[in-house]
């Protein structure tokens, strides 16, 4: 990125300036290419203005409650992204909720301190409801089986067997491996797909700078 911007910069001006020169018609890659270095060079104040407003925007946005609440309700639902989240969120809420149980902290309170520490709010709001149905007699198991997108069958079965075996920690320890193991893997396997599809974006975009600036010279030179 920084070569590309030290090409638009610097290289592509002083070319243009010799293309500018010469009075041939330019391809129209390389007219392309020059139109983009000189709205750089003209409007880069503007272009830095308009990134770190809309970065402190968004930093702002996710700090509020109703933001935060359409950011956590967003990226859970994304493809592929979204699934890896949710299994972030499960392994930490099984593993918070297993060191609570086991420490002897009653259960609507061991949920209660859960749903503040699982960082997102869809999570926060089951969390909450649980802890509301356990206070009046329901099992953890029957109320997270209303919500079969945001907790899926194993960890759900593995809640029943802890709360039928008087095991939970146990059973939420086991979950907690599973999905640490998991995310592991996918975290591995979307780093090896994106390291090569970023080496291609930019060659894609390298190779057309280099096409944009070897066009003209090369027509120079075979028709000049």
């Amino acid at each position: 990125i920084g070569v590309f911007v030290a090409m638009m910069i610097f290289v592509v001006p002083a070319l243009s300036q010799v293309f500018g020169e010469g009075g041939q018609e330019l391809p129209w890659v390389t007219q392309v290419t020059i139109g983009f270095s000189e709205f750089l060079l003209k409007w880069w104040w503007l272009l830095l203005i308009l990134l770190f407003a809309s970065i402190a925007f968004f930093i702002k946005f996710l700090k509020s409650a109703a933001g935060k609440k359409i950011i956590d309700g967003v990226t859970i639902k994304l493809p592929i992204f979204g699934e890896f989240l949710k299994k972030i969120y499960l392994a930490r809420l099984a593993e918070n909720l297993s060191t609570l149980v086991s420490s002897g902290i009653p259960i609507v309170q061991a949920l209660e301190i859960c749903g503040e520490i699982v960082g997102n709010n869809v999570y926060k709001t089951i969390i909450f409801k649980t802890r509301d149905g356990v206070r009046k007699g329901e099992s953890i198991s029957s109320i997270l089986m209303r919500y079969p997108e945001i907790f899926p069958p194993l960890f759900i079965q593995m809640t029943v067997v802890g709360e039928r075996t008087g095991r939970l920690d146990i059973a939420l320890t086991n979950v907690v491996s599973f999905y640490q193991k998991d995310v592991e893997r996918t975290l591995d396997s979307f780093i090896s797909f994106l390291e090569p599809l970023l080496i291609i974006g930019l060659g894609i975009v390298m190779v057309w700078v280099v096409i944009a600036l070897l066009l003209p010279i090369w027509r120079i030179g075979a028709f000049g």
